[in-house]
């Protein structure tokens, strides 16, 4: 169970997911158009849809986590926060 293990956080993965984010942006506005600043406000643009996105997948994934018995501790374990922290959050 990953709840059971001390796992440091590991800044190399939030940097990978970010690149990715970056690819996948670039390519998301060269494919909308060919204006440089209209090509950088829908890189914005699409980043927000995924900020928004994530959020909405987060909070039903911590629903499908505590719907399968995982405790509040095991929640801010997964989301590096204290179990008060994920708690307040989001409980309902």
């Amino acid at each position: 169970m990953l709840a059971d293990h001390s796992v440091p956080v590991d800044d190399r993965d939030g940097v990978a997911v970010a690149q990715f984010l970056r690819m996948a942006a670039d390519a998301w506005a060269a494919a909308k158009t060919e204006e440089a600043v209209d090509r950088a406000l829908e890189r914005v643009r699409f980043l927000r849809l995924l900020e928004r996105g994530a959020g909405v997948a987060l909070r039903d994934a911590v629903g499908d986590a505590r719907g399968s018995g995982a405790s509040w501790a095991g929640v801010g374990w997964a989301l590096n926060t204290s179990r008060q922290s994920a708690y307040e959050r989001f409980s309902d």
